[in-house]
């Protein structure tokens, strides 16, 4: 594992070198906080809750959704991993003692540890402009979110990872790849909280490994959700075990097919 951690190791000192792109999404962040309190000020209007959410408590469940939804960066890193394919760089991978899953894998936990820090202190310096109105995080519930956050990142990577194998097969992954993006930003919950949708739509998503990478992490800071915690464990551990299982049987049989090294 040495040679994954030393790949994690230098994509995490490459973000620093190319920091420019967190700090933009630390006030992209900022803008989409500002954007969902203006919206939801005015559905509130003189009612002081909605879908059992008081107003401070939607503008603390965006806050910690627009930053923790940021640490993934296994979507951004599907397009340099698809252009290594059609560009021919992919044969790296055949004549280096290097797992293209693992490997992936890595670079992205690399990446993601550093926006997991500048995330830390987005929220810190959002929340200034909205102490007047945030709902204070609670300590066992933040830390009762980070193992299952984990996994969601696990999960969302290695979903991300097969979509990059599609451009072995596809001349343009992107539109699968939209589409796979509006789809986990639904089901993660980073669109419109999870508990706004009717039981049976809530009871549908659940089974899903996504409500970890945003909604269940967001409403335990918020100190609600205790209760589904030990469902939400299993059902992301489940997923995220057969996904590594479908990933790896995936470029185990495209090394297979692509075997030849060109020159």
């Amino acid at each position: 594992m040495n040679k994954y951690r030393a790949v994690a190791s230098l994509a995490f000192m490459d973000r620093i070198a190319w920091r420019a792109d967190s700090f933009m999404g630390v006030l992209a962040g900022g803008a989409r906080i500002l954007m969902a309190w203006i919206m939801w000020k005015s559905v509130f209007g003189a009612r002081p809750e909605v879908a059992g959410f008081s107003l401070g408590a939607m503008t603390t469940y965006y806050l910690i959704g627009a930053f923790i939804g940021q640490i993934d960066q296994s979507a951004a890193y599907v397009w340099e991993f698809s252009g290594e394919i059609r560009g021919g760089m992919f044969a790296k991978y055949l004549v280096r003692p290097i797992k293209p899953l693992f490997s992936f894998l890595a670079l992205c936990a690399g990446r993601s540890g550093f926006r997991a820090c500048v995330s830390l202190a987005a929220v810190l310096l959002w929340a200034i402009p909205f102490s007047g109105v945030l709902v204070a995080p609670d300590p066992v519930g933040v830390l009762e979110s980070i193992p299952l956050f984990a996994m969601g990142l696990c999960c969302l990577a290695l979903v991300n990872f097969m979509v990059s194998m599609l451009a072995f097969v596809v001349q343009d992954i992107l539109p699968i790849h939209l589409i796979k993006n509006i789809l986990i930003d639904l089901l993660s919950g980073t669109l419109i909280p999870l508990a706004v949708l009717p039981g049976w739509a809530r009871s549908a998503v659940g089974l899903t490994p996504f409500p970890s990478l945003v909604s269940t992490p967001a409403m335990l800071w918020l100190g609600r959700g205790s209760e589904g915690l030990a469902s939400a464990y299993l059902v992301t551990f489940a997923w995220m075990a057969v996904l590594f299982l479908s990933a790896s049987a995936l470029c185990e049989r495209t090394l297979a097919r692509h075997g030849e090294v060109g020159v």
